[in-house]
C-alpha cells in the first residue's frame, strides 16, 4: 500500500491498480459530461467570442473537464497514474470535439451539413475542414492576417483542453488509499504549530531525526496569537485516514511563512516540507490529540 520516499520519512505512492469499474464507468458517466462541457463551451464561444471570455472559457472548462475526470476515476477507485492522465487526455478530446462539430454547426449558413461532415469524417477530414477556415480571415485581410492564425489558436486550444484535463486527473491516483479496506483516506486533522526555525529544509531534518515526537513538542499557534514581528513561520499539519485500517494514516506538512504588510494584513506563503507521510496509528493518535480538529489559523485567532 504504502512505498517509501526515503528511509527516514515513508510517503504513500499510489498502487497502480485499476478496479475492473474504471473504463465501464468512464463510458457511462464521463463520456456523457465531457460531452455536456463541451456543448456549453460552444454555446459560450458562440454568444460570447471576445477574446478575454475565450480565454476564460478556455480554462475554466479545461479545469472543469479534469475534475469531471477526477471524480469518476476516484469513484472506479483507480490509483493509476499512466491510466487516469489517459482518462483525462480522452474525456479533454471528447470535450474538444463536441465543441468543435456544435461550434460548425452553429457558424456557418452550411452548418448542419458541415457538422455532419466533420462527424463522419475522421481525424484527416478534420484537419482538412480546420485549414480553410482558418484561411478565411487571410483572403479577406491578407496584410493583417499573414499567418493562418486560427489555426495555431485551435492547436493551442487542442493542447490545452487534451492536457490540463489528463494532468489534473493525473493528480487525482496520487490521494491516499487504502487497498487492505479499498477506501480513499479522509480528512480529518487539520491545523498550525509554531515553528521558529524557518526555512522546510530545517524542519524536514528535524522530522527525519526525530518524527512525530518533534511535532508534538511543537506549541500550538493559536495558542501563542498572532505576534509583533512582521514576519514568522507556522508548521501546517493536515492529517488523513481510512478509520477501518489502522495502517491507514497520513500527515502532510508544510511550512507556512507570515508576513504583515505595511497595512498590517497578514499573508500567508506555503512551502510544502513532505506530504502524505505515512504514520503509524499510535503516533497519528499522539499527533491528533496534540493539534485538536477545532485548530484554526494563527492570522485568523487575532481577528
Amino acid at each position: 500500500m504504502n512505498k517509501p520516499a526515503n528511509a527516514a520519512l515513508p510517503a504513500y505512492a499510489p498502487s497502480g491498480k485499476i478496479a475492473w469499474t474504471a473504463s465501464f464507468k468512464i463510458l457511462l458517466f464521463g463520456i456523457p459530461g465531457a460531452a455536456l462541457l463541451g456543448w456549453l463551451y460552444a454555446l459560450l464561444l458562440h454568444y460570447s467570442p471576445a477574446a478575454l471570455i475565450s480565454v476564460f472559457g478556455l480554462m475554466l472548462f479545461s479545469v472543469f473537464t479534469g475534475v469531471l475526470c477526477s471524480m469518476v476515476l476516484k469513484a472506479a477507485h483507480s490509483r493509476s497514474r499512466p491510466f487516469n492522465a489517459i482518462a483525462g487526455g480522452f474525456l479533454g478530446f471528447v470535450m474538444l470535439w463536441v465543441h468543435w462539430a456544435l461550434w460548425i454547426r452553429m457558424g456557418f449558413d452550411q452548418g448542419p451539413k458541415l457538422a455532419g461532415y466533420f462527424i463522419t469524417s475522421g481525424p484527416q477530414g478534420w484537419v482538412t475542414m480546420h485549414i480553410p477556415f482558418g484561411q478565411r480571415p487571410r483572403e479577406l485581410e491578407p496584410e493583417r492576417f499573414k499567418v493562418n492564425w486560427l489555426a495555431l489558436l485551435w492547436f493551442v486550444e487542442a493542447a490545452i483542453l487534451v492536457w490540463l484535463p489528463a494532468l489534473i486527473a493525473k493528480m487525482q491516483a496520487d490521494d491516499p488509499y487504502s487497498e487492505t479496506a479499498r477506501a480513499w483516506a479522509e480528512d480529518d486533522i487539520n491545523g498550525e504549530l509554531w515553528w521558529d526555525g524557518g526555512m522546510s529544509s530545517e524542519l524536514r531534518s528535524r522530522l527525519e531525526e526525530e518524527g512525530v515526537d518533534f511535532l508534538c513538542r511543537l506549541p500550538r499557534a493559536v495558542e501563542i496569537g498572532t505576534p509583533v514581528a512582521s514576519q514568522w513561520w507556522t508548521a501546517g499539519v493536515k492529517g488523513q485516514k481510512v478509520e477501518s485500517d489502522p495502517a491507514a494514516r497520513w500527515v502532510t506538512i508544510s511550512v507556512i511563512e507570515q508576513n504583515r504588510d505595511e497595512n498590517g494584513k497578514v499573508k500567508s506563503t506555503r512551502t510544502p516540507v513532505i506530504a502524505n507521510w505515512n504514520i503509524d496509528a499510535a503516533h497519528y493518535a499522539r499527533l491528533a490529540e496534540h493539534l485538536p480538529r477545532s485548530t484554526s489559523n494563527v492570522a485568523v485567532a487575532a481577528d
